[in-house]
């Protein structure tokens, strides 16, 4: 990439920056007109611009590292002042529609961002995850906690090691943090099923760290699954959040799991349902967790 490039990707930052009312911005007496979703679109075009700069082989290749070109365009986007992350951070709260839209598609765009480059993310992951998780904590918005928990998960499915040497205390915090809203109950269940996976790939990856909170979080899915499967109107993707989050503590504490004889017969029970479904079933999200389940 050229320098003509570079500048138009620093154009489009701070073109998102003035749509979020982001830094110089906010002091502006005369900012641009935005067109209502003309953030979200210059997200989006930066997406478009910056993903097509990563080569498909590289998609395919093992690696923790960025040279030339992409990691210049990473440091544009991820960090310094006017980076995405920082207008994450500065704009948190805000309930403005435009303005939660434009966040949203950050977010989706980190995301991608994360899946097309897997550990070369290392550089900037940390500030990426604990940005994810302020958003998560502290925002209102249950579209931007839903983005938010997607990205936390595709992160922490890297098994970088700097998450992975995480002191106790912080990921007890976050650990939580997630368990209080989701317990509290007046998330969405989409916002509770990503939270059930990510908690049980916690387990996965720290199971030193919660090990006295194993036998909790599998009685919580467990409870869940039942409530679940007993209702008029399950809701499917809390049910595939269980079996994911399931299938991730079991790697790390079957023997807590196999200690309570009813879990057993209970978990035989839903996974013939789940892999049994009704034939005027539209969605398959269930058949799918249910397999991958089997398949851990």
């Amino acid at each position: 990439m050229n320098s003509e490039g570079r500048d138009h990707i620093a154009t489009l930052l701070l073109s998102i920056g003035n749509s979020l009312g982001f830094g110089d911005a906010r002091r502006d007496k005369n900012p641009l007109p935005l067109g209502a979703h003309e953030g979200a679109s210059l997200v989006e075009e930066l997406s478009s611009e910056c993903l097509g700069l990563i080569p498909v082989s590289l998609k395919k290749e093992e690696g923790e590292s960025l040279s030339g070109q992409l990691n210049i365009v990473s440091s544009q986007l991820w960090n310094g002042d006017h980076s995405l992350l920082k207008m994450m951070m500065g704009t948190i709260g805000e309930m403005d529609k435009t303005c939660i839209k434009t966040r949203e598609q950050i977010l989706v765009f980190l995301g991608k961002w994360i899946k097309s480059l897997g550990k070369r993310v290392r550089d900037y992951a940390t500030e990426m995850k604990e940005t994810c998780f302020q958003c998560f904590r502290k925002e209102q918005s249950n579209i931007i906690k839903i983005a938010a928990l997607k990205v936390l998960l595709k992160l922490f499915q890297l098994r970088i090691n700097s998450f992975e040497q995480s002191q106790k205390s912080v990921v007890n915090d976050m650990y939580n943090t997630l368990y209080s809203e989701f317990v509290v109950n007046k998330a969405s269940q989409t916002v509770r099923s990503l939270i059930l996976q990510l908690l049980g790939l916690f387990g996965h990856i720290y199971p030193s760290h919660i090990e006295d909170k194993s036998q909790q979080f599998i009685h919580v899915i467990m409870d869940n699954l039942q409530t679940q499967f007993k209702s008029n109107k399950p809701d499917m993707q809390l049910i595939a959040g269980a079996f994911e989050g399931l299938s991730y503590v079991l790697n790390s504490f079957k023997e807590v799991f196999l200690k309570n004889p009813k879990n057993i017969q209970t978990l035989y029970q839903y996974l013939s349902l789940t892999l049994n479904p009704p034939s005027h079933i539209t969605r398959y999200d269930i058949p799918k967790a249910g397999l991958r389940f089997l398949s851990f």
